[in-house]
């Protein structure tokens, strides 16, 4: 019988709390969407702070901390639905002023509340770090936008490792449609973060190996004065479907390509030269014109030599005209394979003496240069000397 008389009084006393609790909704309405609001209040000045501080690590090229985006996500959302909550009170308030009305919305505010509450805890984490510096990359891989978010969007270098980059070996960027360029700066010196006393190394100069795909508005690989760029440690280039690229070397820069190996070049249908006279960027039909006038005007650059270069793939390039566009002596002495097809506009190799001595060119039985066989076949398909041990 006590048992049954405790168990009946908590019975009571639970019964008691839940309908207080109901009716301190219905008496403390106001209070309750007020003390709603304040914390809505808070958290979007706290939102807004860890933004600023995002935006200020991005644009420094830091990498965010794990977890800070989602917060700032999930705070956006919340914030915006108690927004909603509070207006649809505020116009409830002026049509009605039941106890079920109160009730509800004093209810729904306690709630909200304790949600900002934990929300605003949450992101306290951030109050003092949203990101950290880049680490030295060995490699740069942005695949289908990878970490484009992060970085500025328009070129890779110095945007994304600004103080870093000079340690690059190999750059793989694939799929980013914003990218216009690797390398956007007028101001080199400008960008010294490294010992002063230290001459700034050039762009590019520890890269071995570059691979580019789907780029579809990159019109140079570079938009900078040509003495940044050094390519003297380059073995391999591959580009595809890099619709809008225009030219890939001027002379001054291609005479530094001391251990580039092997080209690979296709569909980039904008691409006239790989090799250019111009140090000058220019457009394509810029690119046309100059070629003329410096084909009429028998202009000869300076020689440039290959020394490790074996392999070269040309195919898709619908607007190529030469390999290179000027009249300097290049000599290929380890060049054995050369594959050219649907390339329709290419009529010739170049107008200077290239020197071949792995590969014989001959045309109906009879020993010729290259340009002879470039010429009578310049639509179709072909290919000269082999990738087998000599």
């Amino acid at each position: 019988m006590e048992t049954a008389s405790i168990l009946l009084g908590k019975v009571v006393d639970l019964v008691f709390l839940a309908a207080k609790r109901e009716i301190d909704y219905v008496r403390n309405c106001t209070e309750n969407v007020e003390k709603l609001k304040r914390e809505a209040q808070n958290l979007t000045n706290m939102k807004d702070i860890v933004q600023q501080r995002i935006n200020e690590g991005k644009g420094k090229g830091h990498l965010l901390v794990a977890g800070v985006q989602n917060w700032i996500e999930k705070a956006d959302a919340e914030i915006s639905t108690t927004g909603k909550f509070l207006e649809e009170e505020a116009n409830a308030k002026k049509t009605c002023c039941k106890l079920r009305t109160l009730h509800r919305y004093g209810k729904m505010a306690t709630r909200k509340t304790h949600l900002l509450l934990q929300i605003h805890e949450d992101g306290k984490i951030y109050d003092n770090c949203v990101s950290i510096p880049a680490p030295t990359p060995s490699i740069v891989d942005l695949y289908e936008r990878k970490n484009l978010d992060d970085i500025y969007a328009h070129n890779i270098l110095p945007g994304v490792y600004e103080e870093s980059f000079n340690g690059l070996k190999s750059l793989l960027v694939v799929q980013c449609p914003d990218v216009s360029c690797l390398v956007k700066t007028r101001d080199r010196d400008g960008m010294q973060t490294f010992d002063e006393t230290k001459p700034m190394e050039q762009f590019f100069s520890q890269v071995e190996e570059i691979t580019l795909e789907n780029l579809s508005r990159m019109k140079f690989l570079w938009d900078c004065p040509n003495q940044y760029i050094s390519f003297r440690n380059l073995q391999t280039i591959k580009l595809e479907w890099c619709y809008s690229l225009l030219t890939l070397f001027p002379v001054s820069v291609a005479q530094g390509l001391v251990n580039l190996s092997d080209i690979d070049i296709q569909y980039c249908y904008e691409l006239v030269a790989v090799i250019s006279t111009t140090d000058v960027q220019t457009t394509g039909s810029e690119i046309e014109q100059t070629g003329r006038c410096e084909t009429e005007r028998a202009i000869h650059d300076a020689d440039i030599l290959f020394p490790c270069l074996t392999k070269i793939n040309l195919s898709g390039l619908s607007r190529l005209e030469s390999f290179y566009s000027g009249h300097s002596t290049i000599r290929y002495p380890s060049l054995k394979f050369i594959h050219i097809s649907d390339c329709p506009r290419m009529t010739t190799w170049s107008y200077g003496v290239h020197d071949i001595p792995k590969i014989k060119f001959h045309h109906q039985g009879t020993e010729c240069s290259i340009n002879d066989i470039i010429a009578d076949k310049a639509s179709g398909y072909i290919e000269f000397g082999s990738l087998k041990d000599d």
